[in-house]
């Protein structure tokens, strides 16, 4: 099975959450809970069915700029707890995420968008 999830928006990365957990503890997990809680929201928009795992995740943005972005700033941690809260997944530990990979974004201007494509090992 291989669902995807298209989000209206590009999830935090590194450099944000780190900023935010200097500033106060409080910032950060409210920023984590307001992305967990979306990915729960958009996996009952999309209507997503619990998955077999071990599963392949792979995440693609669309950006309104064209500004130069690291690949190793992008995390995943809330778009898996997400997951795990909407029970798509049973965990996100290796046992049950086989691999992950971030995809070359593209840009559109005036488009913010994330899509999460999961698929279940054959």
């Amino acid at each position: 099975m291989r669902q995807v999830i298209e989000l209206d928006d590009i999830p935090p990365n590194l450099n944000t959450v780190i900023n935010l957990a200097k500033r106060h503890w409080g910032a950060y997990y409210g920023q984590k809970k307001k992305w967990s809680k979306l990915i729960v929201d958009y996996c009952k928009l999309y209507k997503l069915q619990p998955m077999k795992t071990p599963i392949k995740v792979s995440l693609r943005n669309i950006y309104s700029t064209n500004r130069r972005r690291d690949p190793d700033n992008i995390i995943l941690k809330n778009i898996l707890d997400g997951l795990v809260e909407a029970g798509i997944i049973p965990d996100d530990s290796f046992k049950e995420i086989d691999s992950i990979s971030i995809l070359k974004p593209s840009v559109e201007k005036g488009v913010s968008k994330t899509f999460i494509t999961l698929e279940e090992l054959e």
